[in-house]
């Protein structure tokens, strides 16, 4: 049975699905552009009501100073131009958001790269500190301090290997 798509009115097979509602859209395409403009046009909505509403007040602010104001007149002559800008105004409302929210994420991760980064250092110099346990540890120590004198000692200890011992019987 074919059905026609309520968006775009082409003619589509229906998927067997017999869970939850009955399909309406001829594809996620579809679908997803019906809700953006059901979204926009209660956007419209909303804004024309905020502006009749604020219009309304100034109504009622004028009665009390004995000047009226006819809103109905001014509400019904919504330009496209003024539609257009309040679109705008959204939009770039709604990229603000984003570009906060984009920005709070940066931050967070730059934050935690320090944190990696200070956390590498430290084991960086852990690593780089040589083992002060032993005797390699000591000569390593004393070579730092005095390279000369320790060359000369290790060099007098390994001949000391070296040589062959006199047995004095």
């Amino acid at each position: 049975m074919q059905k026609l798509c309520t968006h775009c009115e082409t003619l589509y097979t229906p998927k067997e699905n017999h869970r939850g509602s009955e399909q309406i859209y001829c594809s996620i395409k579809c679908r997803t552009s019906a809700a953006q403009q059901r979204m926009i046009n209660k956007i419209k909505e909303n804004a024309i009501q905020e502006t009749r509403q604020s219009f309304n007040v100034a109504e009622n602010n004028s009665n009390i100073s004995g000047n009226r104001i006819d809103t109905q007149q001014r509400t019904d002559n919504f330009s496209p131009d003024i539609i257009r800008l309040m679109e705008l105004n959204f939009e770039a409302r709604n990229k603000i958001s984003e570009l906060d929210l984009k920005n709070l994420y940066l931050t967070k991760e730059i934050e935690e790269l320090k944190q990696e980064i200070i956390n590498l250092e430290l084991e960086l110099e852990e690593e780089q500190q040589p083992e002060e346990e032993g005797m390699i540890g000591g000569i390593m120590k004393q070579f730092k301090e005095d390279p000369v004198t320790t060359i000369s000692f290790a060099s007098e200890l390994i001949n000391n290997l070296l040589k062959p011992k006199i047995n004095a019987a």
